[in-house]
């Protein structure tokens, strides 16, 4: 066991840490966050344990069912998907034994079943506190306002920032004042922010006491929407107070949030687990709005929120008119052809200046990224302007290998300091990439920062070897329990990027990322380019991916538990004035009232 889990161990089960050790090792699966069961497992044969220890078997089956949910991004799992991964990790136990365990789980509630569907315990609650949540908003009244005092600020507004909206933006910002939830979604450059910014303010104006909380599920993501309305945003870990230690969250059913609007941005990334912990400390919010863009990558772990919303009715403003600013803009353009399956072949770019495809080979693609960003350097660009974006780490025109080449172009050996760890080497003034949440920190996964200290062990200041990392004026201190959680960022995954946005943007497209070629992972990488986008690789790879939508269906069972026992379509009548008109009905029809 690392150092670092053997401290957050500690922290966990302070004076019963020996007794969970020696005699519950498969417990630390359940309450130890990176802790999975193969450590669990070594421990517990180590120090005793037997192979057909119920402990283990129950472990096993529990954490086989997590596995295949986390690696589809599904809710629930099939009976032989669970037999599979199972016997993956535990080789000599007959089915007979398997069928056992997994209906004694069952039976104690820590395995859900419904008909052919197995579900995780807290996977199939945080199904039924979002559907909960959302039954219980619907049932909140329209707001009245006065609709002479809204128009004057939208003109006034308008006025003051020179802007026309168009019918859909105002008709997201009139739903948004007078429903309790909305969807607000589209492409990029089609006014999303505008709008938002906003309906903040004109509801900040019609409701100064009600406070607003803004969020989004990466760091990067809400520091972008901070600086874009002028508030304080944070990621939704921080909102919820996070303690990483006891991977618990200090806001919750108990302890709720203060506030009474909730706004998400980036909601596409969020995931069912997330959001259940998120709306369980929502008691006080009685107003929510969803800001996504459905055609960029679902969430990494388990869960299809956004589409889900959509399914089931919930209100959806989609903005589809490309605001004037952004026009002349091809990267723009490029991805509303991409969402209205226009691109039939290479040719279209050729009318776009901010947009280069230069065919390259694998063996090839280190050179022309490289080529193309000392260009960009001459031009008077920085590393943090450009950013290198690929879908996998091994290979030779893998994330790994860009990182070593880039390394070399933006922070060349010279007189800085250098450490290495395991087969990277890490100088000051490197571009770093967080890979973990580290909330009492501050920082977040896919959080950037740059490498400004490496200060070795002295026995005075420094009792270990520590790197510090510069994450936009946060300090944030590394020794070696933390070595693992970070790496170099001038080449990352689009995955990651996603919720950030740079000036230049180079994406290699190849037959080697065969697997993961697929239209929204091409969509989500290009739309993070402001001003120039680089596609190198195959033409037949590009236009292979864009035309692949096929993903893996994520099994979810959201939208039924939504539409249980009452559709919510919030753009009809909420039940509470259903209830209030047929009250008032069933007053006039009373014979005494009579």
């Amino acid at each position: 066991i690392s150092l670092r889990h053997i401290g957050i161990i500690q922290e966990t089960y302070k004076e019963k840490t020996l007794e969970i050790l020696q005699n519950h090792p498969y417990q630390l699966v359940e309450d130890i966050d990176g802790i999975g069961f193969k450590t669990a497992d070594e421990l517990a044969l180590k120090t005793g344990g037997t192979l057909d220890n119920p402990d283990r078997l129950k472990a096993g089956v529990i954490y086989s069912i997590k596995q295949s949910c986390f690696s589809s991004g599904s809710m629930y799992v099939f009976y032989d998907e669970i037999k599979k991964a199972f016997h993956k990790i535990i080789y000599h136990i007959d089915d007979e034994v398997f069928d056992e365990y997994l209906n004694t789980l069952v039976e104690e509630g820590r395995v859900i079943k419904e008909g052919e569907y197995y579900y995780d315990e807290e996977l199939y609650e945080s199904e039924e506190i979002i559907a909960s949540f959302l039954h219980k908003i619907n049932d909140y009244p329209e707001e009245f306002y006065d609709e002479n005092e809204l128009e004057r600020l939208l003109d006034n507004y308008q006025d003051k920032f020179g802007i026309v909206y168009s019918t859909k933006q105002k008709e997201a910002i009139e739903y948004f004042l007078k429903y309790p939830m909305m969807i607000l979604t589209g492409g990029p450059g089609t006014g999303k922010t505008t709008v938002v910014k906003a309906l903040i303010q004109i509801y900040r104006t019609l409701y100064p006491k009600d406070a607003i909380s803004l969020v989004a599920p990466t760091g990067r993501a809400a520091k972008r929407l901070s600086e874009l309305t002028g508030l304080d945003a944070c990621t939704i870990h921080r909102e919820l107070k996070w303690d990483l230690h006891k991977n618990s969250f200090a806001m919750n059913r108990n302890n709720p949030l203060s506030s009474q609007v909730l706004i998400i941005d980036e909601f596409s990334m969020v995931d069912s687990l997330l959001l259940s912990k998120l709306f369980d400390a929502s008691r006080r919010v009685h107003k929510v709005l969803f800001i996504g863009d459905y055609h960029q990558l679902p969430s990494v772990a388990p869960g299809n929120v956004l589409k889900d919303f959509i399914e089931s009715q919930l209100k959806v403003i989609e903005l589809d008119e490309i605001y004037r600013q952004s026009k002349d803009s091809g990267i723009v353009q490029l991805a509303h052809q991409l969402i209205h399956q226009e691109v039939n072949d290479l040719s279209l770019f050729e009318q776009y200046k901010d947009i280069h495809f230069y065919n390259s080979t694998n063996f090839e693609i280190i050179k022309n990224v490289t080529t193309i960003v000392k260009k960009a350097i001459e031009n008077g660009y920085d590393q943090n302007d450009i950013q290198v974006l690929a879908p996998i780490y091994q290979g030779v025109a893998g994330i790994n290998a860009l990182n070593l080449a880039l390394q070399e172009i933006f922070n060349p050996k010279n007189h800085q300091e250098e450490y290495r760890i395991g087969q990277k080497v890490y100088r000051e003034g490197d571009k770093i990439l967080q890979l973990k949440n580290r909330p009492d920190d501050d920082i977040y996964n896919g959080d950037i920062g740059v490498l400004v200290e490496i200060n070795r062990k002295d026995g005075f200041e420094y009792l270990e070897d520590t790197l510090i990392v510069d994450y936009d004026g946060n300090l944030v201190e590394y020794t070696s329990k933390d070595f693992m959680t970070f790496t170099l960022a001038y080449c990352m995954s689009i995955h990651k990027a996603q919720g950030n946005e740079f000036k230049i943007v180079i994406m290699p497209v190849l037959n080697d990322y065969y697997i993961m070629l697929k239209r929204n992972l091409i969509y989500t990488g290009l739309t993070r380019a402001k001003q120039a986008l680089f596609i190198l690789g195959n033409p037949q790879a590009f236009l292979y991916g864009i035309k692949n939508i096929s993903d893996s269906k994520r099994k979810t069972t959201l939208v039924s538990k939504i539409n249980q026992n009452k559709n919510i379509e919030t753009y009809e009548e909420s039940s509470y004035n259903q209830e209030l008109k047929q009250n008032i009905t069933d007053f006039l029809n009373d014979d005494e009232t009579v």
